[in-house]
């Protein structure tokens, strides 16, 4: 039986690494009628923008920056999400902003100290919190 190999394979905001940038479709956001935002995490996740795949989507540790103001699109809250088929587990990707914030990029530089064992760096950078 042949394999899909790695290269054809569609990678979905799902598999997106902490600090990762991508475009996807506008329509893998959704907004519930307290207006509180998320993603479908089964959506495509693309390192460049082509097609419907315009809105840029940053993961953090808590969750996702979406970058809403840099495209022309308009949400309606709505009680359910409206996904035809979709793993309710990947439904609720939370939107935890929509501009990324300087405190934003000392964690994510904080996470990088600490993931190479740099403690020090760390502490620094932790000092630089707001």
């Amino acid at each position: 039986m042949a394999k899909l190999p790695n290269s054809k394979k569609m990678k979905r905001i799902a598999d997106m690494n902490i600090g990762e940038t991508c475009f996807t479709t506008p329509i893998a956001m959704w907004a519930d009628l307290e207006q509180d935002c998320f993603l479908n995490e089964n959506f495509e996740a693309s390192t460049e923008i082509r097609g419907d795949l315009k809105l840029r989507v940053r993961k953090l540790i808590n969750g996702y920056i979406v970058f809403i103001h840099e495209i022309t699109y308009n949400w309606s809250p709505r009680e359910t999400h409206g996904f035809a088929t979709v793993d309710e587990k990947l439904c609720y990707g939370k939107v935890i902003g929509f501009k990324f914030s300087e405190n934003d990029e000392i964690n994510l530089k904080i996470q990088e100290a600490v993931e190479k064992e740099d403690y020090d760096l760390a502490i620094e950078l932790r000092k630089q919190l707001k």
